[in-house]
């Protein structure tokens, strides 16, 4: 019977620490698009790379956060560096196309013939 007791209150215990951790990282999601939107990158920055982040989120979803940032900020070298990390990793076909668009428009934007033309060669190279 308390071994019953233990178990019920390990499941309850459980339950609400997944719940806090999933509203954590919703709620510093989007403060931290906030902060983009907001055009507060020196806040942005400065949290970005912190322990609490790199604790709460993979490592897929920071690098997607600061592409997102370069991107607005017109950051050219650095969007390039991340945008390759992000190529590196294991993704899936959408995931691809996302990223290959987000750089081929960023490119475009900057009128960079080169890398336009690769991320147009990689969208087009996706299965249909």
């Amino acid at each position: 019977m308390d071994f019953m007791k233990v178990i019920a209150v390990a499941v309850v215990v459980a339950l609400v620490m997944f719940t806090v951790i999933n509203t954590l990282k919703t709620t510093t999601y989007r403060k931290m698009v906030s902060l983009l939107e907001n055009g507060s990158f020196e806040e942005f920055h400065s949290k970005i790379d912190s322990r609490f982040m790199k604790t709460l989120f993979p490592k897929s979803a920071i690098l997607d956060l600061k592409l997102n940032a370069a991107l607005v900020e017109q950051k050219k070298k650095e969007a390039t560096a991340i945008l390759e990390q992000i190529c590196a990793m294991p993704l899936t076909t959408p995931q691809k196309e996302n990223y290959y668009m987000k750089a081929f428009n960023f490119y475009v934007g900057l009128e960079d013939a080169k890398n336009s033309k690769k991320y147009l060669s990689l969208i087009n190279e996706l299965p249909n």
